[in-house]
């Protein structure tokens, strides 16, 4: 079970349980990851959506030189309520 720095609650998971992801679906370029989903996350009510992505996002930054993620469902912009519609699927 993963806990956060000396706490003993769990953290929060977004991701839906069966969701499996395959080494090629992230790829980095110049700075952006960009992953690559199944479209059964698209069945998320709107707020899971879009703590999906910001799980993802928060995630993926961690890695060394990534600067920002695009996630994308059927190689389109995976939208969520709360993004910038100039940039949509664009999170961090």
């Amino acid at each position: 079970m993963d806990h956060r720095s000396g706490s003993s609650r769990p953290y929060p998971r977004h991701i839906p349980p069966n969701t499996s992801l395959s080494v090629d679906s992230v790829t980095i370029t110049d700075g952006i990851a960009e992953v690559a989903l199944g479209e059964s996350i698209l069945a998320l009510p709107d707020a899971q959506r879009g703590l999906l992505a910001a799980q993802i996002a928060f995630t993926l930054k961690q890695v060394g030189g990534v600067k920002g993620v695009v996630i994308k469902v059927n190689q389109q912009p995976y939208r969520v309520a709360w993004s910038r519609p100039e940039q949509p699927g664009h999170f961090g």
